[in-house]
């Protein structure tokens, strides 16, 4: 990794992980970070959709997001595995508001 620069986030809240994650998104398609550092995808988005959107943008500008507690590639097997990881974030935030 030497000689890349990464966006890393601490997120206070909701509201300030949004926000956090679509400047260090900006910042990547500007070209003045290299990729997006997570906790964890669940931390990224809770919406499966939002997930992909954000993998996409961030891919098309040539960066990558990993994740501290998650192992995945970008190679197919790696797409399902977030899509999965994906899906499991987001069925926990329906759960959560059924309760």
């Amino acid at each position: 990794m030497s000689g890349q620069h990464f966006a890393i986030e601490v997120e206070q809240d909701l509201l300030g992980a949004l926000m956090a994650h679509a400047g260090a998104i900006e910042r990547i398609e500007a070209g003045k970070a290299d990729g997006l550092v997570v906790y964890n995808l669940s931390r990224l988005a809770r919406d499966l959709g939002d997930q992909i959107g954000y993998f996409k943008r961030v891919e098309a500008a040539g960066g990558e997001i990993v994740s501290v507690t998650e192992q995945f590639d970008n190679t197919v097997s790696g797409e399902i595995i977030r899509n999965v990881l994906g899906s499991i974030a987001q069925g926990e935030r329906r759960v959560r508001a059924e309760g």
